[in-house]
């Protein structure tokens, strides 16, 4: 117990120490804002999995996940945006998982930038319009891919039984008009 509470002291630190070389590359207040869109749509991720297994079980397919991704973030964002103020508090409180070491809340990430969640506004929370996907090569592809690989562990996993007709390697367009929103 007492080397996992030192560990733990260690890591935070080590976590926190890595937050502020981050800043260095940019500036202190693109990393909070950064750290606070992975706050406030980390959530959105299980509900497009739900989402996918649903179209699964229905024989339906998405083509790329981190397509349907963003646009269910754009669309959160359209519909929470008036309501940032009062987000403000429970995001702040959110902490991004970690594999190996643990991170401390939100609120502490920004102090040791020298910044509060109330100082980022809601316009800077918007999707990017040119996200750093667009920076790898053939992104599209294996967006595609990834997409299978999830879908074909869903089923392996026992998560979803797709109708017998359904191919996990043949990628069927869903429409986006049956997205979770929020």
């Amino acid at each position: 117990m007492q080397f996992a509470s030192a560990e733990r002291a260690v890591g935070r630190e080590r976590e926190l120490l890595a937050d502020k070389a981050g800043a260095e590359a940019e500036s202190a207040r693109a990393l909070a804002t950064a750290l606070v869109k992975v706050g406030v749509y980390a959530s959105v991720w299980p509900e497009v999995i739900q989402q996918n297994i649903s179209e699964l079980a229905q024989g339906r397919m998405y083509n790329d996940l981190s397509q349907i991704y963003g646009l269910v973030c754009s669309s959160v964002h359209q519909e929470k945006g008036s309501v940032w103020q009062s987000q403000q508090a429970a995001v702040a409180q959110t902490v991004q998982p970690h594999p190996v070491d643990t991170h401390p809340p939100l609120s502490v990430r920004l102090a040791v930038l020298g910044m509060k969640i109330s100082d980022i506004r809601e316009e800077e929370l918007a999707p990017a319009q040119l996200p750093a996907l667009t920076l790898i090569m053939d992104a599209d592809e294996h967006g595609k891919a990834l997409t299978t690989l999830e879908d074909q562990w869903l089923v392996a996993v026992g998560a979803v039984l797709p109708k017998e007709n359904t191919s996990l390697s043949t990628n069927q367009s869903v429409a986006t008009s049956a997205l979770p929103v929020g």
